[in-house]
């Protein structure tokens, strides 16, 4: 339990997700190979990257890099993100981008470009059936539809007002207007039995710091165990999330 403990205050989380809706591992392994957050194997492991040369070992706070995949909502227009209260605290956005896939039929020869657009639905009574009125476009981008491939829009202020009020949903409608005339599609359902649905699944990448008062506190740093060693020193522990019944959530 103590192991737990610390790994859930490593996340900053006070307790382990509620996996209502399992992601499928196809589009884990995808967004993480897309963000260049790890090498992925054959085999589908993991191996995240040290991030600690990276950052020269400076006392400041590492960001926290988050990916939050698209739930489903009753509007096929339409995506929905749980932003973690957890991750509210004391949190800027450095960066926030959804990840949309835009697919083009087979066949289709489309020479242009599209307008691709993410409005924010700020009533949740109506997200079935959202009023025009009730949404506010906060990210659009003209998008080369000549094939299919993956899209970024930022959203970082609408995640920061998120946070700012410590966190919730983010939910979003896709808007591309001429998208039916060029023969492209942006994949957004879960798409059951499809497995091209399932990879291309969009998600959201989250960069967040520390706020300025937490980031300059100064960093305990331990000293590294080695033979014959009797002063007090951090080694290295191994846990085997499989053991402690987390391989459900955690990639490994």
């Amino acid at each position: 339990e103590a192991v737990k403990r610390h790994l859930l205050n490593m996340l900053h989380l006070s307790a382990p997700p509620n996996i209502s809706h399992p992601v499928p591992r196809a589009a884990l392994l995808n967004a993480l190979r897309k963000l260049h957050v790890g090498r992925v194997a054959q085999d589908g492991t993991v191996e995240i990257e040290d991030e600690a040369e990276e950052f020269g070992g400076h006392g400041d706070e590492q960001p926290s890099e988050i990916i939050t995949f698209a739930e489903p909502v009753d509007a096929p227009d339409m995506v929905k993100f749980d932003i973690s209260k957890d991750s509210a605290a004391e949190s800027v956005v450095e960066q926030a981008n959804v990840w949309i896939f835009l697919k083009l039929a087979k066949g289709t020869h489309s020479k242009g470009k599209v307008s691709l657009q993410l409005l924010q639905t700020l009533s949740v009574s109506t997200e079935s059936n959202p009023d025009p009125h009730d949404e506010v476009l906060v990210s659009q981008k003209m998008v080369d539809a000549r094939r299919s491939g993956w899209h970024t829009l930022s959203v970082g202020g609408s995640v920061q007002a998120l946070l700012d009020r410590g966190g919730g949903e983010l939910r979003l409608r896709v808007s591309c207007p001429l998208c039916s005339e060029v023969g492209a599609v942006p994949v957004l359902g879960e798409g059951k039995g499809k497995e091209h649905s399932q990879s291309h699944r969009p998600f959201l990448m989250l960069v967040l710091r520390p706020a300025e008062e937490r980031q300059h506190r100064r960093s305990k740093r331990g000293l590294e165990c080695e033979a014959n060693m009797r002063a007090c020193c951090k080694r290295h522990f191994y846990v085997n999330f499989r053991d402690i019944g987390w391989n459900d959530w955690i990639i490994a």
